[in-house]
């Protein structure tokens, strides 16, 4: 253990020095361009004629929740209180894009500002795609009949949960961030086939519970972080290590031999291929 001390400190120094920037260097909105009232935009999109249906979701820097279990496309509020946050609503025959053109780099809002989408999607196959800068939220997808679903963020502390099994094939889920802090919840409800996760500097648990219906294949690559990957039991898991400098533990039973780690059970497998420099690797099986 003692050979993985200095890269871990050294990993400790550089995210902290990460997070400084990430701070000091967003950019602001003036507080003189603060609206005395906070005003609302209220979405309501119709299913389209044709599926899957294509929503993009581009907000700035905020607060983003997301659920199922709505009509038609796409409804809920955005509300927010500086002129420039005011978004677009933007329709092409099954393509819907919310979008807040202006100040999409903003980080840093100030505890004054308020920018609070609040979605509920309804139950229309869908290829989903979200771009958003720094923000807070849950993405609730449980049941959502996602096809795909990528999202980009910068510096997000946000939980995305599958808490009901997805009814139709995801084909890709791909996300890419910056340095975050983010636990996806119940990925194997997720039904996809291909998934994709690719971090910075950050705090990121990935738990696969739920029903994997299906082979699925996972890269994950990731900087100088810190990850937890969970698996159920009875899941049959394949894990392959790679990167230079990495810290691997592990809870629950494992089969090692060099850098691969396996699970034994029954059903679909779950192949996950890990890519990380400096950084810390925790493997749950329970």
């Amino acid at each position: 253990m003692k050979r993985y001390a200095l890269p871990l400190f050294l990993a400790i120094l550089i995210l902290t020095s990460l997070a400084c920037q990430i701070t000091l260097n967003a950019p602001e909105i003036p507080r003189g361009n603060l609206m005395p009232q906070p005003e609302t935009v209220n979405i309501n999109e119709a299913a389209p004629l044709s599926s899957p249906a294509e929503l993009t979701v581009s907000m700035g820097a905020g607060e983003l929740n997301i659920t199922g279990g709505g009509p038609g496309l796409v409804t809920g509020s955005i509300r927010y209180n500086v002129e420039q946050l005011k978004p677009e609503v933007k329709r092409d025959g099954s393509r819907v894009t919310l979008d807040q053109s202006e100040l999409k780099s903003a980080v840093n809002l100030g505890k004054d500002v308020i920018n609070e989408w609040n979605l509920t999607l309804g139950n229309v196959p869908t290829d989903l795609t979200i771009n958003a800068g720094a923000y807070e939220g849950t993405l609730a997808l449980g049941g959502v009949p996602l096809t795909n679903l990528e999202i980009n963020d910068g510096a997000s502390k946000s939980d995305v949960t599958f808490d009901a099994p997805n009814p139709q094939v995801m084909r890709k889920l791909a996300y890419k961030t910056g340095a975050s802090q983010v636990e996806l919840l119940n990925l194997g409800n997720a039904n996809c086939e291909e998934m994709t996760f690719d971090s910075g500097a950050g705090s990121y648990t990935l738990d696969f519970g739920g029903s994997l219906q299906r082979d699925a294949s996972v890269r994950l690559n990731s900087g100088v972080s810190s990850v937890k990957i969970i698996i159920p039991a009875n899941t049959r898991t394949r894990i392959e290590v790679s990167g230079s400098l990495n810290n691997v533990t592990q809870r629950g039973t494992w089969t090692v031999q060099d850098r691969i780690y396996e699970t034994q059970g029954s059903g679909p497998l779950l192949s996950i291929h890990v890519e990380m420099s400096v950084g810390q690797l925790e493997l749950v099986h329970q």
